[in-house]
């Protein structure tokens, strides 16, 4: 679900519920896609520092 605070911020600013969605989940996808690459990178360190 998107950040509601954002979406109202985005709806004030634009005045339209479907750009105030369409920002906010472009957001949260480009926050759920820095957590993912976050997590790559964690667990191939991971395997770096495990394997001699």
């Amino acid at each position: 679900m998107p950040d509601l605070c954002l979406k109202a911020l985005y709806k004030n600013l634009f005045d339209s519920e479907s750009v105030a969605d369409s920002y906010a989940h472009i957001r949260e996808n480009k926050l759920e896609n820095n957590l993912r690459a976050v997590q790559q990178k964690k667990s191939l360190y991971k395997n770096k520092v495990s394997s001699p």
